[in-house]
């Protein structure tokens, strides 16, 4: 391989592998920060969810407490927080998904300025591991990551090529 290129590879998987790690904590950071939120919101007092859904324009004729009964706020503000707590949760769950998927992609661009080439049997496995956590997140999350899931099996398909070619290449010369 032209060393200009291999440079390059090296150059570039290195800057990668820290935006990466990076990006990852950041995920985690928000993951963090959905907890708290969560933590939060389940302790917070009825009368003082109440006075949040006043401050919103829209919805504050809607929870005027005089056409109201108690018993119907209360049950307004369990169904307030308990959506908030359960699409919270997902929040979080994308975002530790997201740092784990990062984490992987950052081992693989640690590996390619490593050994100076993509085409390594190791990366064939982490992006098969990002396909299979893909899967696992549309079943969960949504339907949206399948198409990821299996643009990234295409990818690791082709770096498992590229790995075979390489060997190829390799015992010729």
């Amino acid at each position: 391989m032209d060393t200009r290129i291999s440079d390059k590879l090296v150059r570039s998987g290195k800057v990668l592998d820290v935006v990466g790690k990076v990006l990852a904590a950041i995920c985690i950071i928000g993951a963090a920060g959905a907890l708290l939120s969560i933590i939060i919101v389940a302790f917070l007092p009825a009368d003082f969810v109440m006075n949040l859904l006043h401050m919103i324009p829209r919805l504050a004729p809607v929870f005027n407490e005089a056409s109201l009964g108690g018993a119907i706020t209360t049950a307004i503000v369990g169904t307030v927080k308990a959506a908030f707590i359960i699409s919270t949760i997902g929040f979080g769950l994308y975002c530790v998904l997201c740092a784990v998927i990062l984490f992987i992609l950052s081992a693989v661009f640690k590996a390619t300025a490593v050994h100076r080439t993509p085409f390594l049997f190791e990366n064939v496995k982490r992006l098969k591991i990002i396909g299979i956590i893909l899967i696992v997140a549309s079943i969960a999350l949504g339907l949206t990551n399948l198409i990821f899931a299996f643009c990234v099996f295409a990818l690791a398909y082709v770096v498992q090529y590229g790995v075979e070619l390489q060997q190829l290449s390799d015992e010729t010369l």
